[in-house]
This record gives structure tokens, sequence and C-alpha cells, in this order.
């Protein structure tokens, strides 16, 4: 999984990207369901498996613990209200990046891409884990003091 934050140099918008690389069996077999009808691509967020994750409705999923070359993750990345654009693809080298930026090494057809909006509620999904897994250092069990921001 790669994701850039780029700007256009003409528009001057800033755009992000999150590419994930599929197996061709995998992406193929998608790319079948795709094209016979579009699924709905509604999300949520919730932790499961100890993890916090982005679901789509058509079964894909997102997680927002999963670590970059940065040592950043996603759930670091991104702020409530960004838009993202996923790129799903069955290629091994999507893209090349250098100093003059990214340069895109596929076809419209051969990709599946769609947008989805970071919202408040997967925000604070992914602050949930950061804070569980902050506080679980010990080994007793985990005690949520109240505050304003957690009780009403």
């Amino acid at each position: 999984m790669q994701f850039f934050h780029m700007r256009d140099d003409e528009t001057k918008n800033w755009h992000n990207y999150l590419i994930i690389p599929m197996s061709a069996e995998d992406f193929g077999a998608l790319k079948a369901r795709f094209m016979a009808q579009t699924p709905k691509l509604g999300s949520t967020a919730v932790v499961r498996g100890g993890k916090p994750f982005i679901i789509f409705e058509y079964g894909g999923a997102l997680d927002l613990s999963e670590q970059f070359g940065s040592g950043e993750t996603l759930g670091d990345k991104l702020a409530a209200g960004d838009i993202v654009t996923v790129i799903l693809t069955d290629q091994t080298q999507p893209f090349t990046s250098s100093e003059e930026g990214v340069k895109i090494n596929f076809n419209l057809e051969d990709v599946i891409a769609y947008p989805f909006t970071y919202t408040r509620e997967m925000e604070q999904t992914y602050e949930f884990y950061v804070h569980y897994t902050k506080v679980k250092g010990s080994e007793g069990p985990i005690e949520l003091k109240k505050s304003k921001h957690l009780f009403r």
C-alpha cells in the first residue's frame, strides 16, 4: 500500500491517493464483480481483531494501523474531511516517483478507483485504537476516567 499527498501545480489543490496492489487472481475477481454490477461503496470504521479498519460495503478493508516506510500509519496521515482516492491494481509497479513528481504507469481501464471521505467517526475509531494501545502497556484492566470528551 502506498499513500501520496500531492499538490496539483495547475489548480493548487491537494489530493490524497492510496494505491493498493493486489494479486492478479484477487484483482481479476474483484474487477469482474465491479463490471457485472457496481457495488455500493459505503464505508464505516470498526476495530476488529485488535486493529482499526475502514470497511467498505463491497468487502474491502483498509487497516488504519498499517505502517508505511516512514513509520507513519494511514490513520496518522489522514484527518477528518480528507478525501482519498483509492486505486486498486494488479500492476507490480503502478507508479514511479522522483524529485519531479509521480509518474503513473497504468491505464484507467486497468484499475479500479474510487474516492471516499475520511469522516470524524473514522478518525474517532483510530483515536480510540491509539489511546487503547497507549494505556494497554500494563497487565491490569483498562480504566476509562470520566472526561468531558468521553462521557456526556
